[in-house]
């Protein structure tokens, strides 16, 4: 049910299917610490558009240094 979900267009989402995502999800150090650190409307809003994705082994899921990179160049210059 829950793969189910996170496969949905966050546009197509029940409120119970958001509620059913949060309750799947409690138990997880980094959403209860997230919890606690938004506002109760944020918080919902991470589950709206939570989606699943899948990735090969060995596929390069992102590159920390490529943000950093983009930032630095595309800053003028003083």
């Amino acid at each position: 049910m829950i793969i189910k979900i996170l496969g949905k267009p966050s546009e197509r989402r029940s409120r119970d299917e958001i509620s059913l995502l949060q309750k799947s999800f409690a138990d997880i150090q980094f959403f209860k610490k997230t919890e606690q650190e938004l506002e109760p409307h944020f918080y919902k809003m991470l589950f709206k558009n939570l989606k699943l994705e899948t990735f090969q082994p060995g596929q390069r899921v992102f590159n920390h240094g490529m943000l950093l990179s983009f930032l630095f160049l595309t800053q003028p210059c003083n």
